[in-house]
């Protein structure tokens, strides 16, 4: 009788843990197609849309931080003090670079310069690049591809980068509007009757479809990704709220995905979570808090 009594509640046991644990267990499902549905921009002139100098009139606080936000600083001008000035200035011809140097690119793993272009809405990018000391040396590295390549290259910042490190690219002419990331960028086009409801400003508040969440951060950070009509690596025309993946080109295979260093992963692996297998659940606001604590959950975790 006692057997059977214990027989009983080890039977419970085993059914409620497997009552318990069967979410966590992948749903057999057809995948979705992420090209399916929305609307995109694809090849059209780049809306009108308000700048950061209009938003920051009135969000003022959020102007006191974004200088040194780290989505502001992807590109930012060459002062002497930053630590991407002091590490290219140890470099061979360094510090003729850097008086050329308008803009600087890069941080703790690659410093980069950049100066003005004589054509509008251009740079040029010096493909001299600066590595951190590594741990048998304390000087900075440099490729030897790099010391052979011209000092300022023309086009390879309009080809590769512009549509990550700038705002509103025209992948046509490969011009851009401003240099860095505005407003525009993740909120897209704002109505001016915002004021009134603000969930008219996209990621304004946490309750956002997921797949337009992985759509506007995946824009920049689903690195490997290429446009289908423009074979850039970066987005034609990508207007927040439009569906990215409409044309833009990214494997979310988990043989690619497994073989990434952490920090590309997990971002695939959201996606692909989000907009091949539907599980909505989790979105990059779930941990990331671009104009707050950034890092405070993974802390957390």
């Amino acid at each position: 009788m006692k057997q059977f009594g214990l027989r009983l509640i080890l039977s419970v046991l085993i059914v409620s843990l497997e009552l318990a644990v069967a979410p966590l267990q992948p749903r057999e499902q057809q995948d979705l197609d992420p090209a399916q549905g929305g609307e995109d921009h694809v090849g059209q002139p780049i809306p009108p849309y308000m700048t950061g100098d209009e938003c920051l009139f009135c969000h003022r606080d959020i102007g006191k931080s974004w200088p040194t936000n780290p989505h502001q600083l992807t590109l930012r001008p060459a002062l002497p003090d930053d630590p991407s000035s002091t590490l290219l200035s140890q470099l061979s011809g360094g510090d003729e670079l850097l008086e050329q140097a308008d803009f600087l690119m890069g941080g703790q793993r690659v410093a980069r310069a950049l100066k003005r272009s004589a054509k509008y809405g251009r740079l040029e990018l010096s493909l001299a690049r600066a590595f951190p000391a590594d741990a048998s040396s304390n000087e900075p590295q440099q490729s030897a591809k790099d010391s052979l390549d011209p000092v300022w290259h023309a086009s390879h910042f309009a080809d590769r980068c512009a549509g990550c490190h700038c705002t509103a690219v025209d992948a046509q002419n490969r011009a851009f509007s401003s240099v860095g990331l505005d407003c525009y960028v993740c909120h897209g086009v704002v109505d001016l009757n915002h004021t009134k409801d603000t969930r008219q400003v996209l990621l304004s508040t946490k309750n956002q479809p997921a797949k337009q969440v992985a759509a506007i951060c995946g824009q920049c950070h689903l690195r490997g990704g290429h446009s289908k009509s423009s074979s850039l690596p970066y987005p034609n025309t990508f207007v927040p709220g439009d569906n990215l993946f409409r044309d833009f080109q990214v494997d979310l295979s988990e043989q690619n995905i497994q073989s990434m260093v952490p920090i590309e992963w997990h971002i695939f692996e959201n996606v692909r979570d989000i907009v091949v297998l539907g599980r909505e659940q989790v979105t990059c606001l779930s941990c990331h808090q671009v104009h707050g604590n950034d890092v405070f959950r993974h802390r957390e975790v």
